[in-house]
């Protein structure tokens, strides 16, 4: 579904450590949509292919990026801070959609896994890793700036 986005599910007034990644209706004016993209490769502008996605609330870097916490298939994806680690790194993965500008976001804690939406599109699901297969819609996404 090309109107799902990822979004952080929190309580209170802000994000915080172990807040979940979910999926939700695309909106322009919904700060829990707002994530950065850093390189994980060093270089200016896009850099290399890996990435590192922070939430940004309106544009201001929170510390808090998305993680795989552990190697198993099906983790739940969570923000935790910001610390250069394995379990924050994910890798473009080619798939089905190739050439249409979508790619699968392979974790570098575990290769074999990819971020996916096991619900295809049902707002309020938590963002998991799982196996790569290049079949899922559920693991294809295209990253917007």
């Amino acid at each position: 579904n090309s109107n799902v986005v990822w979004a952080v599910s929190f309580t209170g007034s802000k994000a915080v450590k172990n807040d979940r990644i979910i999926v939700q209706r695309y909106s322009n004016s919904r700060q829990d949509q707002d994530f950065s993209q850093v390189n994980v490769d060093g270089g200016g502008g896009s850099g290399g292919p890996n990435k590192r996605f922070q939430y940004s609330p309106n544009g201001d870097n929170s510390g808090l990026c998305i993680s795989d916490i552990n190697t198993s298939s099906g983790t739940q994806l969570r923000l935790r801070p910001c610390n250069n680690s394995v379990y924050q790194n994910f890798s473009p993965v080619t798939d089905n959609y190739s050439g249409s500008g979508f790619v699968g976001w392979q974790s570098e804690v575990n290769v074999n896994h990819v971020i996916q939406d096991t619900s295809f599109g049902t707002q309020g699901t938590v963002l998991t890793v799982g196996d790569f297969n290049s079949a899922f819609d559920s693991q294809a996404w295209v990253y917007v700036l």
